[in-house]
């Protein structure tokens, strides 16, 4: 039932977002952003990954970033990504990424990077939130 409803107010979520879409021919935009998130929901909701696996993945990821106090935020995005907003980008460690399973590493801003990880996302970014406290 509790996956019912996350899903359901996910749905919600995506339904406002939706209403909200600025005219001008962004509507195509949003409604591609509401599905990814969409798509994401639901493989969090639907897979259920190896838990020992998936943290042991969850913490090598988070080692290169360059410890809790580096990482200002983070979040999935289109359901393969997770974006990161790093203190001090410079401590980030790519190969060491490379080898916790971060597919590759698009840098967006100065300090913001999305690590594409494919579609366990989601779930690393629960475990995340589960375990760590962000400012």
């Amino acid at each position: 039932m509790q996956m019912f409803d996350k899903a359901l107010s996910r749905l919600k979520n995506i339904g406002q977002t939706l209403h909200k879409a600025p005219a001008g021919g962004q509507e195509a935009a949003v409604a591609a952003h509401a599905a990814a998130q969409l798509q994401g929901a639901v493989l969090a909701q639907t897979q259920t990954p190896d838990a020992p696996a998936l943290r042991q993945t969850a913490d090598a990821i988070w080692a290169c970033l360059g410890g809790p106090g580096n990482v200002r935020a983070f979040e999935a995005v289109a359901g393969t990504r997770l974006r990161v907003e790093l203190a001090d980008a410079t401590q980030f460690k790519p190969q060491q990424a490379k080898l916790a399973g971060v597919l590759a590493v698009a840098q967006v801003a100065t300090q913001v990077m999305h690590l594409i990880v494919g579609p366990q996302a989601p779930l690393i970014a629960a475990d995340w939130r589960a375990r760590w406290r962000v400012p």
